[in-house]
């Protein structure tokens, strides 16, 4: 990644990189195959923000995107746009800086943990979904804490428009996407519910819903295997909440919930109680 090697030498030089002329890099804080995250000084306002740029193999067109997204999708559970531009390397752009870690290194949760975060991530995505687009890479590492204890969605590099003709549908982390990934179907909001309900598995147990030794392996776990009971891996979880996060898990996308929003729209999603049936469609 040459963007983060002539920034290495810049600091192993001594200077401290300026970055149109307003953001001060100070410590590289993600680096993978996509782009490099660094913490920076805002020298206008004070204030500390993270710093992204793409890597050079990555086309801007991506980028774009993910600004575009982050623009059009407000929400407290999402993490907020600063600023977006360009300078002599490229695009980049600003965002707020999260002080806490990501839920892959939290689980297992405790239940009330548990239902901060499955209220504040059904929030989030049914804000990303209503809005016509696609996460495509909802995971523990992108659930973030705050340092205020509140969840945020993150990483919004593989977003898409609901409606948008993508050729390589298999991209993400293989141990959440869903099945019709590996078939290369059309997408739609189901496949970021699968996404979240594998997330939901990892939370309350520490491991996602399939396993393997081989990435092969994962993907045949996905398309023909079912995942652990639940509640043989947490018995303190609510037969109804175990049934939710299963049903979010299912193979064949029309056995799913459609949206986020279907499931925000249950009476409750308490882990304590379970999750009540849903009563929605009934008049007093």
């Amino acid at each position: 990644m040459k963007i983060a090697e002539d920034l290495q030498r810049a600091f192993d030089g001594g200077t401290m990189p300026v970055m149109s002329d307003r953001y001060e890099l100070q410590e590289k804080i993600a680096e993978g195959g996509r782009a490099v995250i660094w913490s920076a000084l805002d020298r206008e306002t004070g204030r500390q923000v993270a710093f992204k740029r793409l890597s050079s193999s990555i086309p801007p067109a991506e980028g774009q995107r993910e600004v575009e997204i982050l623009r059009a999708v407000r929400h407290p559970n999402i993490v907020s746009l600063l600023d977006a531009g360009t300078d002599g390397q490229g695009d980049f752009w600003v965002m707020e800086l999260l002080q806490g870690g990501t839920l892959e290194s939290m689980a297992p949760l405790a239940l009330e943990g548990f239902e901060s975060l499955a209220r504040q991530s059904l929030a989030a995505l049914a804000a990303v979904h209503r809005a016509g687009w696609l996460h495509r890479d909802v995971k523990p590492g992108n659930l973030m804490q705050t340092g205020t204890g509140d969840w945020k969605l993150i990483d919004f590099g593989l977003a898409c428009r609901r409606d948008a003709e993508i050729e390589n549908q298999m991209t993400g982390s293989v141990h959440y996407m869903a099945p019709e990934q590996f078939q290369n179907a059309v997408l739609d909001e189901r496949a970021d519910v699968y996404a979240l309900g594998g997330t939901f598995y990892y939370a309350l147990t520490g491991r996602p819903p399939f396993e393997g030794e081989t990435t092969p392996q994962v993907i045949t776990a996905h398309l023909y295997q079912r995942p652990k009971p639940l509640c043989e891996l947490r018995p303190d979880v609510p037969a109804r909440t175990a049934g939710l996060i299963h049903r979010m898990l299912a193979r064949l996308p029309e056995e799913r919930p459609s949206t986020a929003a279907e499931i925000q729209a249950f009476p409750g999603f308490e882990p304590h109680q379970g999750l009540p049936v849903d009563t929605s469609a009934t008049t007093a």
